[in-house]
């Protein structure tokens, strides 16, 4: 397990690329239920709890809460990961690509819940919380980066483009995030 760490922290510092791991279904699925966790906690921490509690799509209002949230955020990000590949002729190189995304976000994920707590600490006794609000905005840049890193591995581009890949997906998941779950009250 450590070692599997070290890789993603390799991976996330651009020292390693997703081919060097196993096209691994098995790998990419326990990646996957790692970063299902690490995710639900992160919301835990940081998302209105009103926010959670209902889904909009197209008008019609549906009960889904945290873990309707994360799975339904995940299968999106496995589509958007395939569909990148697909639209740039390599397929095949899916389960190296998404363990190597999903297991950078989870570390990236683990670090950022201390963070998370200590926004969070800072609020509860009245201050403001700059300085964790820089550090998680580091974290998030970070994100882009490492994920910009690998989809420019894995679909042979240039870093640039996969970090406009990475960007552009982040604006429309947010884009459809705030559409399907509207802050309330």
């Amino acid at each position: 397990m450590w070692h599997l760490t070290l890789v993603f922290a390799d991976i996330a510092l651009h020292r390693r690329g997703p081919d060097e791991l196993p096209a691994s279904q098995f790998l990419f699925v326990s990646v996957l239920v790692f970063y299902l966790i690490v995710g639900l906690l992160s919301l835990l921490f940081s998302e209105p709890a009103e926010r959670l509690l209902s889904i909009n799509i197209f008008g019609l209002n549906l009960y889904l809460g945290y873990i309707g949230l994360i799975i339904l955020e995940t299968s999106l990000d496995v589509l958007f990961v395939w569909g990148t590949l697909k639209i740039f002729n390599h397929p095949k190189r899916f389960f190296q690509t998404a363990t190597a995304l999903f297991g950078v976000l989870a570390l990236l994920g683990v670090i950022r819940i201390p963070v998370l707590v200590w926004i969070e600490a800072v609020r509860e006794v009245g201050n403001e919380p700059t300085t964790g609000v820089f550090v998680y905005l580091a974290l998030f840049l970070w994100t882009i980066d490492a994920a910009g890193f690998i989809l420019a591995k894995a679909t042979q581009n240039t870093y640039f483009v996969g970090v406009m890949i990475a960007t552009g997906y982040v604006m429309v998941s947010f884009s459809l995030r705030d559409y399907m779950f509207p802050v309330t009250g």
